[in-house]
């Protein structure tokens, strides 16, 4: 009974761990990070919310889709453009690289050759986000997803024997999950901070700003995110499993026998 308890244990950790790897996989693959309903003011007395005046954002990590109307209403792509020497990131609608890059770059020109004016302009207005932050979501997504793999390469060892070294025994399976566990967490806390600085603030490209669109405070997490925060469970529901498959840490059973044997050497002194 107990063993099949430790195997269904066992199985669900393997899910678990898969699952938790999937949605991190689909959360960066996908284009819904953040989705935003622009508006862009008519006059300057009030906003008449007309079929010209609304459109739709919907951003990834890597590139989006949006439908503000500045030469024509059309969906088109928009792909994220960070300039590591500068330490920001930026929007671009063009389809060649190259032109994307000097889109942004250019813009950052305009806007001062300062980095600390550059950074001030982050905080105003959004139209530049953090590359700091940016590649840190990326990173410690990416490290979820390593030790979500190791989790699985571990409970399939210990589906398939009975394994001598703590590490590889229930001890590990705390250790990676918890390691997966937290790095998606982080991953969330970092993009929670990405958000609320630079993205809540605007997801529009200059140029659209300059005729009067705006996103700020029309910005929210969309289920890209919440893929991720979902991984997040995942690692710690299968904490629990390891918990409630009532396997023990070899160190601790080695422990507690070593204390036995003392006591009984002790009696048998006496």
């Amino acid at each position: 009974m107990r063993e099949t308890k430790k195997t269904c244990c066992l199985v669900l950790i393997f899910c678990g761990a898969l699952c938790g790897i999937v949605l991190t996989s689909v959360s960066l693959a996908t284009e819904h990070w953040v989705e935003s309903k622009p508006t862009r003011a008519v006059n300057k007395t009030e906003e008449l919310l007309t079929e010209d005046s609304q459109g739709s954002v919907n951003l990834g990590l890597f590139r989006g889709q949006k439908q503000v109307k500045v030469l024509n209403y059309n969906p088109k792509p928009v792909w994220v453009v960070c300039i590591p020497d500068q330490g920001v990131c930026g929007l671009s609608g063009y389809e060649n690289p190259d032109m994307r890059t000097k889109e942004v770059e250019d813009y950052i020109k305009n806007l001062t050759k300062s980095t600390d004016q550059v950074f001030q302009k982050i905080q105003d207005d959004g139209i530049l986000m953090s590359f700091n932050l940016w590649i840190s979501v990326l990173v410690f997504a990416g490290l979820g997803i390593v030790w979500g793999l190791i989790t699985i390469i571990f409970s399939c060892i210990n589906l398939a024997t009975t394994p001598i070294e703590t590490i590889t025994g229930p001890m590990g399976l705390y250790l990676w999950n918890a390691f997966a566990c937290l790095f998606t967490f982080i991953t969330v806390i970092l993009f929670v901070v990405l958000f609320l600085t630079d993205l809540k603030n605007n997801v529009l490209e200059a140029k659209e700003i300059g005729i009067g669109w705006s996103s700020k405070d029309r910005t929210e997490v969309g289920y890209s995110f919440w893929l991720i925060v979902a991984a997040t469970l995942c690692y710690l529901l299968n904490i629990l499993f390891v918990i409630i498959s009532g396997t023990q840490c070899k160190v601790f059973r080695k422990s507690k026998s070593h204390v036995n044997q003392n006591a009984s050497d002790g009696m048998m002194m006496y």
